[in-house]
């Protein structure tokens, strides 16, 4: 009898400390400890859609991971070796705290082909939900606002992030990242003047907008007092090129511009565009600033 008492007093304790919830199993999955994970990785409101973004560590990728089997030639880099990444889609068990987040679904994208594919998960009033854009080792997917807002629980969904190479390696997924709600930003109001230069210096273009207010933050002075500074929206400046296809933005400023004044030399054969951008990343829809004629 006196050994049964512990044991009845563990059973009571383990199902007093039970939320009652129950995960589904999941299937043991593999990690290549080799492989490093994703990095900078973002998550960001561009106008109506909903941006998640990220980087492939290459410099990372070619020296920590194992050379592949024989393959294709045109997959043999370490940036082409990735098969697709996956965008897993959890959601948060907010009546049981210690319970697992339980998998929604999973977005895959493969950057060979562009081809997305998101199961098990039905997306509602589906048109053209995904937008999908690659830039050497950075990539971003969007998620037009109307999908959004009808197929993922905001306030109980989370997102990681993590590839399979073309050799079937699974890297380690990323922590994890908490969608938020959609953010409107005002457009900019941007005034150009355009001059035609000699041959040899070509187009110039001058830009000038009144910085639009966004908040008020508070920092120290040097003399140690609490002082208060208006902050503004940030511009940025996109630029398309006019002629060619696929019609692939290329960032024109790498810090957001918050002067209103800016100026662009030898422009020509391209559209310019800009977005308002907040302090935290997030962006207004693209306003046409230049189309390009002198």
């Amino acid at each position: 009898m006196k050994l049964l008492k512990p044991i009845i007093i563990l059973l009571i304790s383990s199902v007093c400390l039970s939320c009652g919830y129950r995960t589904a199993p999941e299937p043991y999955q593999t990690v290549s400890v080799d492989l490093p994970k994703i990095k900078d990785v973002k998550l960001n409101f561009r106008g109506e859609a909903l941006y998640i973004r990220w980087s492939l560590p290459v410099k990372e990728l070619q020296k920590k991971s194992k050379p592949l089997a024989p393959i294709k030639k045109e997959l043999s880099s370490s940036l082409t070796s990735i098969d697709y990444f996956r965008i897993n889609i959890y959601k948060k068990q907010s009546q049981c705290y210690s319970c697992k987040s339980k998998l929604e679904g999973i977005i895959r994208v493969y950057p060979q082909t562009k081809k997305i594919e998101s199961e098990p998960i039905s997306w509602k009033n589906e048109t053209e939900p995904f937008i999908w854009n690659q830039n050497e080792s950075h990539y971003e997917l969007g998620i037009p606002s109307d999908i959004y807002l009808n197929n993922i629980d905001i306030g109980h969904s989370l997102f990681t992030i993590d590839f399979v190479r073309v050799n079937g390696d699974l890297s380690t997924v990323t922590n994890q990242i908490e969608p938020v709600k959609p953010i409107k930003i005002p457009l900019p109001v941007v005034q150009v003047k355009k001059r035609v230069l000699d041959k040899n210096k070509g187009f110039f273009l001058y830009l000038s907008w009144q910085p639009q207010y966004e908040t008020v933050r508070h920092v120290i002075a040097e003399n140690g007092n609490l002082v208060t500074q208006d902050r503004f929206y940030g511009l940025n400046l996109y630029r398309i090129n006019k002629y060619g296809f696929p019609k692939v933005e290329y960032s024109v400023n790498s810090e957001p511009l918050r002067e209103g004044t800016f100026s662009l030399s030898d422009f020509h054969e391209a559209l310019l565009y800009g977005r308002y951008v907040d302090r935290y990343g997030n962006e207004s829809e693209k306003v046409l600033i230049f189309n390009g004629e002198y």
